[in-house]
Parts: C-alpha cells; sequence; structure tokens
C-alpha cells in the first residue's frame, strides 16, 4: 500500500517467492507481511515480484531437449485458470482388478496376477490369463474380463524386454512429481490467469528437482537394452 513500507522491502523479494511457491495468494502474502513484519504492502507490489520469475519461465520452455528420452511418462495435473505408443499403466490395472477381490483372497489374487504381468513373452502371458481365468472366474469374474478388455494397451508393455520392463511397468515417478506440484496449488481454488499458474509451478518444479539425487533403480540394465534395440538413437 503505501510505497514508503514497500521501499523498505529491500531483501524481502526472496520471501515473497518463498511463501508464493508454497501455495499462497497474493492476499495471504500481504496478510502474512502485515502480521508477521508490521509492513503493509499492496497485491501489485507482491505481483510484481513473482512477475519477475516469468522470464526464467520463459527460458526453461524454450530450452533446447535432450536428443533421447528413453521413456516418456504421460500425466497431467489440472488446475483452475480463468482464461478460458503409450502402454498402460500396470500397477493401475492390478489395483483395479484388486478392487473386485475381498481381503483375505487379496494376497492369493495378486499373486495370481504376478504370474501375468510377469511373464516373459505373450504367449506365457496368454497362458497365464486363461489359468487364472479358470481358478478365479468363478469368484471374481470382473477381473479378467478387465485384462482381457484393457488388452491392445497392456500388451504393448510386452514388447520390450524384461530390463526395460522393470523400470516402466508404474509410472510412480510422473504421478509422485504431480502430487508434490498438487501440494501447492490446492490451497487456491483458483488463479488469476494461466501465467500465475506458470510462475507458481515453476517455482515448485525448481524446489523438488533438488531432491532428485536417487539414482533410479534398475536403470543400468535396462539402458542397456535400449541401446540393443535402437542403436545410434541412444547416446552413450
Amino acid at each position: 500500500m503505501g510505497e514508503k513500507s514497500e521501499k523498505q522491502l529491500g531483501g524481502f523479494d526472496e520471501r515473497i517467492i518463498s511463501l508464493y511457491v508454497r501455495g499462497m495468494s497474493t492476499c495471504d502474502i500481504q496478510a502474512h507481511f502485515e502480521e508477521a513484519y508490521d509492513v503493509e504492502v499492496s497485491p501489485t507490489f507482491i505481483s510484481q515480484v513473482t512477475n519477475t520469475v516469468l522470464d526464467k519461465v520463459k527460458i526453461w520452455q524454450q530450452r533446447p531437449l535432450n536428443t533421447v528420452y528413453p521413456i516418456v511418462y504421460l500425466d497431467c495435473l489440472v488446475v483452475r485458470s480463468r482464461d478460458s505408443g503409450a502402454t498402460q499403466n500396470i500397477v493401475h490395472q492390478v489395483r483395479h482388478s484388486l478392487r473386485f477381490v475381498g481381503w483375505k483372497e487379496r494376497k492369493e489374487v495378486a499373486a495370481d496376477l504376478r504370474t501375468i504381468y510377469g511373464a516373459s513373452t505373450l504367449q506365457q502371458v496368454e497362458q497365464a490369463m486363461d489359468e487364472f481365468a479358470a481358478t478365479w472366474d468363478g469368484k471374481h469374474p470382473g477381473i479378467s474380463q478387465s485384462w482381457r478388455n484393457n488388452w491392445s494397451r497392456l500388451s504393448e508393455f510386452f514388447d520390450y524386454p524384461t530390463e526395460i520392463r522393470k523400470v516402466i511397468y508404474t509410472t510412480n515417478a510422473i504421478e509422485s512429481l504431480n502430487a508434490s506440484l498438487s501440494k501447492v496449488t490446492k490451497t487456491r481454488r483458483s488463479f488469476p490467469n494461466d501465467e500465475a499458474v506458470l510462475k507458481l509451478l515453476y517455482l515448485a518444479l525448481h524446489k523438488i528437482a533438488k531432491k532428485w539425487t536417487t539414482p533410479l533403480r534398475d536403470w543400468k540394465p535396462a539402458m542397456n537394452q535400449f541401446i540393443i534395440m535402437y542403436g545410434d538413437r541412444v547416446p552413450p
């Protein structure tokens, strides 16, 4: 509000951005500064500070991509704004199947499902599906029916060797990322425009990426198989 108050905020830009990336709106940040620091600051000033991120967002959006991405996980995050070769996840299919099963039988059914998606060849998969149906269709006919109905998408999973299947059978990585991004957006029912969404998600992603220090499990054997399958398309 007062120009004098805002001029006294030298060095507070990082604090404003830190609060913004936690999902606080400009009005929330304004109230926080007034309560915590007894300083009046206008929403316009807060927007000016957070808008400095937009240049970095544009650079990030226009950055050169890697030559090759061996795996592309597809998922989405939906937020409200006022401006008007994919394989199905095996883990999701298994979870959906177990919805039909009582707790006492879940362990046994899950073990039998594992013989399907753990098979080495499509022929073995078809045999495992027939055996599963023979065992469980009497009690849970919906499970084998669901697998057969989704088979056109599930079967592409078996086009890849076991080493690659181990790293693509679940989309937990991208879902975990989107869950982290959702944490900073769920406190805001809507955003004034798309730029406000981009600012917040860029800052949150930058913060989340600092935690990516653990190597991907089973990645080296999978990468060797990618090299065998795609040769020169996979850089050393």
